[in-house]
């Protein structure tokens, strides 16, 4: 099915009018630092030398829940260089009042502010040892990430197409 899925993904990719290369030029390399900065905050507090008795913090920052926020952080980066720099505008109420109170660059902070803690909520709730709860867990986080990857992706894919 991956093989199939993958092959699938390719042929589509395939088929997008690739018209500028400046936006995945600007994107990926500052979702990356992002990324990078909070897989090593992550790997700091799971060191003893950092981490005394804050468990909660290396709890939400598992190897899973950055991978998730990464997903959000390239999310938040298409979404900085769309408004920014390509004159796209915010469609949902929330962070359009918020880019209008500061800069588009808060939506990185306002992606650790709220999916930080809901994973947090989640890996609390589904901590019970059972295996159904361990798949719910799974479930969530997934659509977790598919909320930070898909609209992360298209909007990387809309600006390079140049739509």
């Amino acid at each position: 099915m991956v093989v199939v899925g993958v092959a699938l993904d390719l042929v589509n990719v395939a088929l997008i009018p690739w018209r500028f290369w400046l936006p995945a030029l600007v994107v990926i390399p500052t979702w990356l630092i992002w990324s990078a900065l909070f897989w090593a905050v992550g790997w700091a507090w799971s060191q003893q030398w950092v981490h005394r008795g804050v468990r909660v913090v290396r709890e939400g920052l598992s190897p899973v829940n950055r991978a998730i926020l990464a997903a959000h952080f390239l999310d938040a980066s298409a979404t900085y260089f769309a408004l920014k720099h390509f004159g796209y505008l915010e469609q949902h109420f929330l962070p359009r009042t918020l880019f209008g109170i500061s800069d588009p660059i808060s939506f990185f902070v306002l992606k650790v502010i709220v999916v930080l803690p809901v994973l947090l909520i989640i890996d609390r709730a589904t901590d019970d040892g059972k295996p159904q709860s361990r798949a719910f867990r799974n479930l969530l986080k997934l659509v977790v990430l598919i909320l930070g990857l898909a609209p992360g992706i298209r909007d990387l894919l809309r600006m390079v197409a140049g739509v």
